[in-house]
């Protein structure tokens, strides 16, 4: 169990990270994309729905980590890493998370060139 404890926390965690930093992103670009909007965006409602929405997630992916063969990876200098063996459990969870990550990053992409491109438009 101490191993799926592991495994279950470094997947909580980076999911939980993750989203955090997202709902950063996303909260600075209103703020700058729309600053008379923001405070109407971003209410108590919203910023709970995003709170249980992070917390979900986080442990969903963290449970569904737990069915992974791990096994613990040893460093030389004694420090322990538990590594997910290379199995189809792997491969289908990689291949779910690929895309809803891979369209966050894009779509923070497109709001980060569009702040730039507002900046730009402001200062000419």
């Amino acid at each position: 169990y101490e191993l799926q404890t592991t495994i279950f926390f470094n997947y909580f965690t980076r999911v939980a990270q993750g989203l955090s930093n997202l709902y950063i992103c996303l909260n600075r670009a209103s703020a700058i994309i729309l600053p008379l909007f923001h405070h109407k965006i971003w209410t108590r409602a919203v910023i709970a729905l995003a709170l249980v929405v992070q917390f979900t997630c986080a442990t969903v992916f963290g449970l569904s980590a737990t069915v992974f063969d791990v096994h613990w990876l040893r460093y030389p200098r004694g420090q322990l890493f538990a590594l997910p063996n290379n199995n189809p459990n792997m491969h289908k969870f990689s291949a779910t998370i690929f895309v809803p990550v891979a369209a966050a990053l894009l779509t923070l992409i497109v709001l980060y060139a569009v702040i730039m491109w507002r900046f730009r438009a402001r200062l000419m």
